[in-house]
């Protein structure tokens, strides 16, 4: 047995028995008859197969404390010892539309917990998140929100794919999904769970930018992170008091926000607030009932206005579909009301070839005759929206920012 970079390398169990079988010629002589070599090595034959095994285990206990090395709960065990923990498989989400071929005569009610699948050998399967009526008068209804029943990117699927009830509800007829179903994570593999503890290490955990950075980006409901640091000892160009952090914060809650940042830096770095963006300032708690207060910034956000041209088939379901599949893309307010972080974080264009994308891939749009997009009403522009690092584009299904005319 011997170390190899750090890693315990073991014998076989071949290599074992003839190590025992040399001794056992240093002790009883070169003139052993073949027949003692053989009675001696079949004694010895389980005897080396226990300390192979032996070996093994240890070498497997070497590696289980080692970050390069462990894998698997061992390697789940050790991270936790610094405070990071594997991300979990997340399910898909989307929506889906049920129908029928007929106006209905009286309600009909699609359960939740409904479920949908892809007409496949293993199909992947999706159910309804909460109850939706398809009223009398009418032959739909869409927007149903539809989660998958096992995580992974697997359940990412295109639109128009999930096409099967298994249990029918009673005057549905048909099912499916207008738009791709997203948002599908599997879970954290061993080699991105060692680069991610690495960088804990690496920041001392507590105390430096880095640090900071990466702790709020780990606060829940945080999409992205920006830092502008003046550690000069006077105010800089943009007008930072020296020895203080700027931190552009999108998403999460204000208190999350501010209660990690004074958790994770340096007690003696100062916050800033409202220069590139809009400022926040919370009170952290320092315990025994005293607090601190700590200012930060919210991203500044950029409305996208778009005016849309479009012509239809037989299959098209109504404008707040494309409303919704432009919001998934930008992140925003969806015609139900509800937010939708969207694929866009701070710093990112608009980028005009997937708006355009997001409103092809609905149900039932044959053409887009005309598209434009820009930072102000009744927009003009026909190419990507430049959006700064202090910014992040956004848009509302809900306040007439978005308007589509069916020709």
């Amino acid at each position: 047995m011997s170390m190899e970079n750090g890693r315990f390398v073991e014998d076989t169990q071949a290599e074992i028995l003839a190590v025992l079988m040399a001794n056992a010629k240093a002790v009883f002589g070169e003139d052993m008859s073949d027949d003692e070599v053989a009675n001696i090595r079949q004694f010895y034959r389980p005897v080396a197969m226990l300390l192979a095994d032996l070996q093994l285990d240890i070498g497997e206990v070497l590696s289980s404390a080692q970050l390069r090395y462990a894998t698997g709960r061992a390697l789940d065990l050790l991270v936790a010892l610094i405070g990071v923990n594997r991300k979990s498989a997340i399910k898909a989400f989307g929506e889906t539309t049920f129908s029928r071929d007929s106006v209905a005569d009286v309600d009909y009610t699609v359960p939740k917990g409904t479920v949908v699948q892809t007409d496949s050998n293993d199909p992947i399967r999706f159910e309804t998140k909460e109850s939706s009526t398809l009223t009398a008068g009418t032959s739909a209804v869409s927007g149903v929100p539809i989660e998958a029943l096992e995580a992974g990117t697997n359940s990412n699927i295109g639109s128009n794919s999930l096409r099967v009830m298994t249990n029918p509800p009673a005057g549905i007829e048909e099912t499916t999904n207008p738009a791709a179903t997203d948002g599908g994570e599997n879970e954290e593999s061993d080699e991105d769970l060692r680069s991610r503890a690495r960088s804990e290490l690496s920041d001392g955990m507590r105390g430096t930018a880095r640090a900071v950075r990466n702790q709020l980006r780990k606060t829940e409901g945080v999409r992205s992170v920006s830092l502008f640091i003046n550690d000069g000892e006077d105010v800089d160009a943009e007008g930072r008091p020296p020895q203080h952090t700027e931190y552009v914060v999108e998403g999460g809650v204000d208190q999350d926000v501010g209660q990690t940042i004074f958790d994770t830096k340096s007690s003696g770095d100062g916050t800033v607030g409202g220069v590139s963006g809009t400022g926040v300032e919370v009170q952290a708690e320092i315990g025994n009932g005293q607090t601190h207060p700590v200012n930060f910034t919210r991203s500044t956000l950029i409305q996208i206005y778009i005016d849309l041209e479009i012509e239809t088939t037989d299959e098209f379901l109504g404008v707040d579909q494309i409303r919704d599949s432009i919001i998934r893309y930008l992140g925003g307010i969806i015609t139900s009301g509800d937010e939708d972080d969207g694929e866009l974080r701070v710093g990112d264009d608009a980028v005009y070839s997937k708006i355009l994308s997001a409103i092809m891939n609905v149900n039932g749009v044959a053409d887009a005759s005309s598209l434009l997009i820009g930072k102000t009403d009744s927009p003009t522009g026909s190419s990507n929206i430049s959006i700064t690092e202090t910014e992040v584009a956004t848009g509302d299904a809900t306040d007439g920012s978005i308007s589509i005319t069916v020709v």
